[in-house]
């Protein structure tokens, strides 16, 4: 199931996915360990924070493949019960889509 909020001022949109079994603290250092050995540098530089059982993804990415990316790669890690993508799009001449 996916549920989508609108896209704030900067373009963002953030999408809801409902999976697996409430996320912590603990998930969120092992989501950022798992985007820091990425083979992907953008991916690297994702931050996550854990809130009310749901992880947030927030930074930039040059693609929106790599923002599905992030956001399927972490959908498989244990424990996560969601996962609000806040990634947001920029292109290499710094505008935000």
């Amino acid at each position: 199931m996916t549920l989508t909020r609108t896209a704030s001022p900067t373009k963002t949109i953030a999408q809801t996915i409902l999976i697996g079994a409430p996320a912590d603290g603990t998930i969120a250092r092992d989501a950022l360990r798992f985007f820091r050995s990425s083979n992907y540098s953008e991916l690297r530089t994702i931050q996550c924070e854990s809130r009310d059982d749901v992880l947030i993804l927030r930074g930039q990415v040059s693609t929106f493949f790599l923002k599905q990316l992030a956001q399927e790669r972490i959908r498989s890690m244990e424990g996560v019960l969601a996962v609000i993508n806040d990634l947001r799009v920029v292109d290499p001449m710094g505008s935000t889509t």
